[in-house]
């Protein structure tokens, strides 16, 4: 909101960020990110602006692909940079051997490789009583040893979870799935590690009325996560990245059309935070890419090698060669964990 051509651009959002917990002189966060304010004031909280990934078009598919692949190029990589970094975390006191999850019916592409990855999603049918999993169990555990492994894992599974997400608004079901997945991550023998997608934010139409139901479901996401993790929060660290920003201009029907650069944040107890981190280009018809969009100046790849540097202890070399292959030109931001 401290840039002088952003009120031209945004005059509903500027209203907004008047409303919104000012971080610091140029920047305030949206009014309903209520949670991600509290932890920002807590220093738990980084704001990376101006931050995209190596792909500079205009397609969900593609962009997606790029950010969850950890390459360059669509399709250039066909497996995900979270799944390669799990396979070249070495071993020591904390170990990997429970399966990271991802939430959904598939593996989102960046759990997808080598490294063996659970998926959950909440139930949409009526469950089946307990009495079901013990038959089921005495039936394969002596004639198919795999699909009674599977089942075990699916039945702690649920009930580690608990609770249904049934009747409530499409809002509300979202950040109860997160508070499910954050009980099983709460659980002893929870996953280290997550992948769970938010959509709704391609706002063309009205984009102002639009934002506030992803908005509210980022937020009550890392709320959900925050409460239901207890101590190790502080253990804990968030990273929510998009695929690309949006058109710094309005279109026609007061929306935004597919962008370039946009915002990242990395949240946790055991964040490094209460600052943003922008080079910030601005927001004036030349400072914008193809007279567009928020240039990118920030490599969301370098902010995934700090995180994973710090939280991991993965070599530089390792990120470079095999995460995100071909990307030495391209620096960790490190500092970002306390």
């Amino acid at each position: 909101m401290g840039d002088p051509a952003f009120a031209e651009l945004r005059p509903e959002a500027l209203a907004d960020a008047v409303k919104g917990r000012r971080l610091d002189g140029l920047f305030a966060l949206h009014p309903d990110l209520s949670v991600l304010g509290e932890l920002f004031a807590r220093r738990e909280l980084i704001v990376v602006h101006a931050a995209a990934s190596p792909y500079r078009e205009r397609s969900h598919f593609d962009g997606q692909q790029v950010l969850e692949s950890g390459g360059a190029l669509p399709r250039q990589l066909d497996t995900g940079w979270l799944n390669r970094a799990l396979t070249a975390i070495p071993t020591g006191p904390r170990p990997t051997s429970v399966r990271p999850i991802g939430v959904g019916r598939t593996a989102p592409l960046i759990l997808t490789g080598a490294a063996p990855v659970t998926t959950w999603a909440p139930p949409s049918l009526q469950g089946a009583g307990a009495d079901i999993y013990e038959q089921l169990s005495k039936l394969y555990a002596s004639t198919d040893p795999e699909f009674a492994a599977a089942l075990h894992g699916a039945s702690a599974l649920r009930g580690a979870a608990g609770g249904s997400a049934k009747g409530l608004t499409r809002a509300d079901r979202l950040i109860a799935e997160a508070q499910q997945v954050a009980r099983l991550a709460a659980g002893p023998e929870g996953p280290r590690v997550l992948a769970l997608t938010i959509d709704a934010w391609d706002t063309h139409e009205q984009a102002f009325a639009k934002m506030a139901t992803p908005v509210a479901v980022l937020d009550g996401v890392v709320g959900a996560f925050r409460d239901a993790l207890g101590p190790l929060w502080r253990d804990t660290c968030i990273l929510a990245v998009t695929e690309f920003g949006r058109t710094a201009r309005l279109n026609g029907t007061r929306g935004t059309d597919h962008g370039t650069a946009s915002v990242a944040f990395v949240a946790g107890g055991g964040v490094s935070g209460g600052r943003v981190l922008a080079d910030w280009p601005g927001v004036a018809g030349p400072q914008l890419h193809e007279g567009r969009d928020l240039r990118p100046t920030l490599d969301l790849r370098g902010l995934a090698k700090g995180l994973l540097m710090e939280a991991f202890d993965l070599h530089r070399s390792r990120l470079d060669r095999d995460v995100f292959p071909g990307s030495a030109s391209v620096p960790a931001l490190v500092g970002l964990l306390a």
